[in-house]
């Protein structure tokens, strides 16, 4: 079993723990705020689990998350269908999730974008960086959920646990893109800010 950990530059109280079987245990992502668990992200069915391993077959299959805050259960996890995108639901809001051309990653909630997350197309070391773009009235609460799914994007969509290199590029193409233009978006019309994860 390995651990993946992430931290934001910008916020060291806050740090994600990742726990990478290769496929052969549910994965489990956990973001902690000075020691404490706030939120977990839990893969859930055993039988698509065995079926996400199997060569070509795993490329369809998604195994889904139930999400927990503080130990209690708050929401799950689906694949849309319109395109590659996945919702969480935290309670009553929805979040979506879309990737796009470039490594560029979508956020939307409620029906809002309320953020970018842009993966870096240099790849040292299987360490995935991440920019991420919100709007400067984005409360702390939300900003440790929209760290907690860019941890769920880096293992969804930039997974690196069946490869091994020092250093490659990788740049995501979707050929079929439903919300290009969110690929676009820019907090800056309202005021944003930038975080950084690795």
């Amino acid at each position: 079993m390995f651990r993946s950990t992430y931290q934001i530059r910008e916020r060291g109280d806050v740090q994600g723990l990742g726990r990478n079987t290769l496929d052969l245990l549910f994965q489990r992502l956990k973001l902690l705020k000075d020691g404490e668990l706030l939120y977990e992200l839990r893969q859930t069915n055993w039988l698509l689990q065995l079926l996400a391993v199997i060569p070509l077959l795993g490329l369809a299959v998604f195994v889904p998350y139930e999400l927990f805050f503080k130990g209690q259960k708050i929401g799950r996890s689906r694949r849309l269908s319109a395109s590659a995108g996945y919702e969480i639901a935290f309670g009553d809001d929805r979040y979506e999730i879309h990737l796009h051309n470039g490594n560029r990653c979508s956020v939307v909630k409620n029906g809002t974008q309320t953020a970018l997350i842009t993966k870096s197309e240099e790849v040292w070391f299987e360490e995935n960086e991440y920019e991420i773009l919100l709007p400067d009235e984005c409360c702390e609460d939300e900003q440790n959920r929209i760290f907690l799914l860019c941890m769920f994007i880096d293992v969804t969509f930039f997974a690196n646990h069946r490869r091994w290199a020092a250093h490659r590029k990788e740049k995501s193409i979707v050929l079929y893109d439903a919300f290009p233009e969110r690929a676009e978006w820019t907090p800056d019309e309202i005021g944003g800010q930038h975080e950084h994860m690795e």
